[in-house]
């Protein structure tokens, strides 16, 4: 085979299997996508094979999609920030990320804040010097964070400056 002994085919051929990858790539992000924006598992929207009995008696494949009869599950509250229940920052804000069912309000501290179409939602939250309480709400579920934010000292000669020694 010539074909293989020329580099210039070689990068082609090398080239266009690249190029293969990238839209098989391109082709399964956009179906998870489409999957998560429809609220959709990704196996319960493939086509399945089902065994069904011949005439015989042995099974045999049916490549025919079975429809799925289930109500769509409902979406929790999942948050993604803070990562978790406890913790320490060193700046004046923090932001609280995560998503829920977009057909329920979600509360922060007892106040509602904006979702997007899917349920997304970041909301920036001023915090005092010390523990800060998070509560976040959505239908009837609630999670509590604990932020603490120490505020800013200044240093001296790269030491923190404690205020009961000056």
């Amino acid at each position: 085979m010539d074909f293989f002994k020329n580099k210039r085919n070689i990068i082609i051929l090398a080239a266009a299997g690249a190029l293969l990858a990238i839209a098989i790539t391109v082709a399964v992000i956009f179906f998870v996508g489409q999957a998560q924006k429809n609220n959709t598992d990704i196996a319960s929207s493939l086509p399945t094979m089902a065994s069904t009995p011949d005439s015989s008696g042995s099974s045999s494949e049916d490549s025919s999609s079975t429809p799925d009869t289930e109500e769509p599950k409902e979406l929790k509250l999942s948050v993604t920030a803070p990562g978790s229940a406890d913790i320490t920052v060193n700046a004046p804000t923090f932001t609280v990320k995560g998503s829920a069912d977009p057909a329920g309000a979600v509360l922060l501290n007892g106040k509602e804040i904006k979702t997007d179409e899917s349920g997304f939602f970041s909301e920036t939250v001023t915090l005092v010097e010390g523990e800060n309480t998070i509560t976040l709400s959505h239908k009837g579920e609630e999670q509590k964070f604990t932020v603490r934010y120490m505020g800013v000292r200044p240093t001296v000669r790269g030491s923190v400056m404690n205020p009961v020694d000056h």
